[in-house]
């Protein structure tokens, strides 16, 4: 989100906005942030019994969540090995 704040269209201030919707209506004994809301969040070991067979992953270079989408990708690749990014 600060790498370029005149093109990102999410603002610091909206992504609180959107966080605050999230845990308003999260359910009691569900533990914020998680995997399910943040993918980014879970541990490597987290996506090993994922059921799928290939994985593409596209972000772009201008993305407001690319630090965060290349950090799910790369703990993804560890348990599928036919990830493409």
């Amino acid at each position: 989100m600060r790498q370029d704040p005149v093109i990102d269209s999410l603002t610091p201030e909206s992504g609180k906005w959107m966080w605050n919707q999230i845990i308003s209506t999260s359910e009691p004994g569900i533990p914020m942030p998680n995997p399910w809301i943040y993918p980014a969040s879970a541990d490597k070991n987290w996506w090993k019994d994922l059921p799928v067979g290939t994985v593409t992953i596209i972000v772009g270079g201008e993305e407001v969540l690319r630090d965060d989408i290349l950090a799910f990708s790369k703990n993804l690749k560890v348990c599928v090995s036919s990830l493409v990014c």
